[in-house]
């Protein structure tokens, strides 16, 4: 079977990188190479190095919960492609795109390396029940009630239409997944969806 990719889509608190943990896991359990791109990460440790001047301007980004700007997106996760990739590897990618002109860019990589077994997992969550997670998890970005919102209203304005691109090209298998209830059962129905 040819190496995945696989891309992880949801609105903030949808389950995204717990589910793509638990996918790299099995992923690893078979004996395969599997890289997991996490965005949201590498955003984070660009903001603690507050020692370079595009760290403080993204630290002002992050604390009005905005979205990052796109080049910083794909500066992030090209690097990331860059360093990591090879010829094998099965790539969970969490936290990206976040926009439509970025979902563009990623796929002039998926082409680069050759790659179309590329599948897209919707996590479905309704807001309330993602702002309730992002509160419990207790991160130092999910502290406001304010930025928690605003990234649920991107989430409707820039990251929906990411969602209907995938949805309406035949270039990417779109799986829609519930994301609400048990971490074990989610994880079973991607696999399902991956693998059936």
């Amino acid at each position: 079977m040819k190496p995945q990719i696989v891309i992880f889509i949801g609105r903030s608190g949808s389950g995204k990188g717990t589910q793509a943990k638990c996918l790299k896991k099995y992923i690893e359990s078979k004996g395969e190479d599997v890289f997991h791109l996490e965005s949201g990460k590498k955003f984070r440790e660009l903001i603690h190095n507050t020692d370079s001047y595009t760290s403080k301007l993204a630290t002002v980004v992050n604390k009005e919960g905005k979205l990052q700007p796109q080049f910083l997106s794909v500066y992030i996760w090209a690097s990331e492609l860059v360093s990591n990739m090879n010829e094998n590897m099965n790539v969970l990618i969490d936290g990206t795109p976040r926009r439509l002109e970025e979902t563009k860019v990623l796929e002039t990589a998926f082409e680069f390396y050759g790659r179309d077994n590329i599948h897209v997992i919707s996590l479905g969550v309704p807001e309330d029940k993602a702002i309730n997670r992002l509160q419990k998890r207790g991160r130092e970005d999910d502290k406001d009630i304010e930025d928690i919102e605003e990234r649920q209203d991107w989430f409707e304005t820039d990251v929906i239409p990411v969602i209907d691109y995938y949805r309406s090209t035949d270039y990417y298998h779109f799986h829609e997944i519930n994301g609400v209830g048990d971490i074990d059962e989610i994880h079973k129905n991607i696999l399902k969806a991956l693998y059936d």
